[in-house]
């Protein structure tokens, strides 16, 4: 109830291994560890245990915000709800399992560290990076939504980092007003998708952007780094001055918009 105080000392672990609720209001403190493994864990309100929450299964529903550390190995957050990191605070997603959102609605605030394991949604569902949030992406997995139905956002206003090798497929729709940038591999993106002009895209060297759908770019969007913008499906609707020093390859789709390239330009399939 609203009226429980939960403290969980050092050492020691609360776990909920089956269906439970906790109340707005309710005071769940402590260094020791809160753990869900199993059920349905509706949890309202703001959680700030010191010694943070993990999930290894089960499923996380209610609407919460976490001012600690959280950590996402296993089970699912497909319920209605939105559950925000807030600022200062650390969500560590890793786990070869997917990761399903269905339905829900993610802020990060904080960091994200994205080492493992697919992120899924559909029905509405979005995982928004706030204007101070960052999210650290070393996974190169898939961004996607398979199937559940409905539509299905990534929206990032603050800083989104593509640190390693290997291919990020972007399959829900992908909003950006922030920064991004493609330090390794590639980014593709797979769904309708728009940068705004506040945008700032780098892509380092032996990085590659990759447009393989719908996508906008409006005039004053910041696009630079020595690596590729490629265009391989889809209509790219880019305006104003492009100008990344590595340059932009079309072997597909379909290149819209009016545009300056101050950039190589190499062009062997599309329209």
């Amino acid at each position: 109830s609203a009226a429980s105080a939960v403290n969980v000392s050092g050492g020691a672990t609360l776990q909920f291994d089956s269906s439970t609720s906790v109340a707005d209001a309710a005071s769940l403190i402590g260094a020791g560890a809160f753990s869900l493994t199993g059920g349905t864990l509706t949890l309202s309100g703001t959680f700030g245990a010191a010694g943070g929450f993990t999930q290894t299964g089960g499923i996380l529903a209610g609407t919460n915000t976490f001012n600690t550390p959280v950590a996402w190995s296993a089970g699912t957050w497909s319920s209605a709800g939105t559950t925000t990191i807030a600022a200062a605070n650390t969500l560590t997603i890793s786990g070869p399992a997917a990761h399903d959102y269905n339905g829900r609605a993610i802020v990060a605030n904080g960091t994200v560290n994205w080492s493992n394991g697919d992120l899924r949604s559909g029905s509405g569902g979005t995982f928004t990076v706030g204007s101070g949030g960052t999210f650290n992406d070393s996974a190169s997995m898939s961004i996607s939504n398979p199937g559940f139905g409905g539509t299905s956002t990534f929206i990032n206003n603050g800083t989104y980092n593509k640190t390693a090798a290997g291919t990020t497929a972007v399959g829900q729709f992908f909003t950006n007003t922030g920064a991004l940038n493609v330090q390794a591999g590639t980014f593709r993106l797979d769904n309708t998708s728009s940068f705004s002009a506040a945008s700032a895209v780098a892509v380092s060297a032996a990085a590659t952007l990759q447009f393989d759908s719908t996508t906008s770019v409006a005039d004053a969007a910041s696009l630079t780094g020595a690596g590729v913008f490629s265009l391989t499906n889809g209509t790219l609707t880019l305006a104003g001055t492009f100008s990344a020093a590595g340059g932009f390859t079309q072997t597909g789709g379909i290149l819209a918009g009016t545009q300056t390239f101050n950039t190589p330009v190499a062009w062997s399939a599309g329209s």
